[in-house]
């Protein structure tokens, strides 16, 4: 976020134009500088603490070369956040790891008939052994129903070179993981 975004931002929320507010955060910006200056501490209460504090005198790497290089002692600002503004951080974070936690395992599977017609997902691949080995073997057909393999039987397609089938997706949805679907709906149709 820019400068002239916090501007547009208090624009926004008061009643000021949108030439008086730059200057309002301009305004701010400078007279926490000159405060830096003159007292070494500017404490502003609900959003944290501007300070000044001495470095010591050190030896540093030069990244590009890898030579040794020493730094002088000098002060530099350092800002600590107020405990509102970390709360408030954290709860915001935290309600966005959910959400992505949430949406992120769960696969939507349409109805029953859509999960029984669709392709079980082929295994992972592992390390040395061909895709072959992993795919399943079919299912000798029951005498009842010609040329179709058993509702409760799970055929799986051999895996193509790295490419994994995906389950179908229709409009309407329950959120179930994709697996679990099938052995529900086979267990289920199976009677």
């Amino acid at each position: 976020m820019t400068k002239k975004e916090i501007a547009r931002l208090v624009y926004n929320n008061t009643q000021l134009n949108l030439a008086d507010s730059q200057e309002a955060v301009q305004a701010t910006f400078e007279s926490i500088i000159k405060l830096l200056v003159k007292f070494d501490r500017v404490e502003l209460r609900g959003f944290g603490v501007f300070q000044i504090q001495k470095r010591a005198a050190r030896k540093a790497r030069n990244p590009r070369t890898g030579e040794e290089v020493w730094v002088d002692e000098h002060e530099t600002v350092v800002f600590k956040p107020s405990k509102l503004m970390k709360t408030e951080i954290q709860s915001k974070r935290a309600r966005a790891a959910k959400k992505v936690k949430k949406a992120a395992p769960v696969k939507k599977v349409a109805t029953k008939k859509a999960a029984a017609k669709a392709a079980p997902v082929a295994a992972p691949k592992k390390p040395g052994r061909p895709a072959a080995k992993l795919a399943a073997k079919p299912v000798a057909k029951t005498p009842g129903r010609v040329g179709r393999p058993p509702k409760s039987a799970v055929v799986a397609k051999p895996a193509a070179s790295k490419k994994v089938s995906k389950p179908v997706v229709a409009k309407k949805a329950t959120k179930v993981a994709p697996t679990a679907a099938r052995v529900k709906t086979t267990k289920k149709r199976g009677r």
